[in-house]
């Protein structure tokens, strides 16, 4: 993940949500940056865009292709979708996948 301010938003929500250790947020950065199929997209938020500290995950989400994005933010539920990328809760997400198997 190459996009400014998602590595920092990440271990925001790590240690806020989850309460994990320095350590952990250090292992899981060095995960998530481990680059998958990025393209060259690029995604601008739209100036009414609910929170700004979201931005960056959301635009990180877009580059690297990612076909479903899970989150509980009640924000970013209610768009529904950004760039023809489905935001779902995680209980719709669990659904989804449980139908694949």
């Amino acid at each position: 993940m190459d996009q400014p301010g998602c590595g920092r938003g990440v271990g925001r929500i790590l240690e806020a949500k989850f309460s994990l250790s320095d350590s952990a947020r250090q292992r899981a950065a060095r995960l998530l940056a481990i680059p998958r199929r990025a393209s060259d997209r690029h995604w601008s938020a739209p100036p009414d865009f609910p929170d700004p500290d979201d931005i960056p995950i959301v635009a990180a989400a877009i580059q690297a292709g990612i076909d479903i994005f899970v989150t509980g933010d009640q924000a970013l539920l209610a768009l529904g979708c950004v760039e023809k990328m489905p935001i779902v809760s995680p209980r719709i997400a669990f659904q989804r996948v449980r139908r694949l198997a």
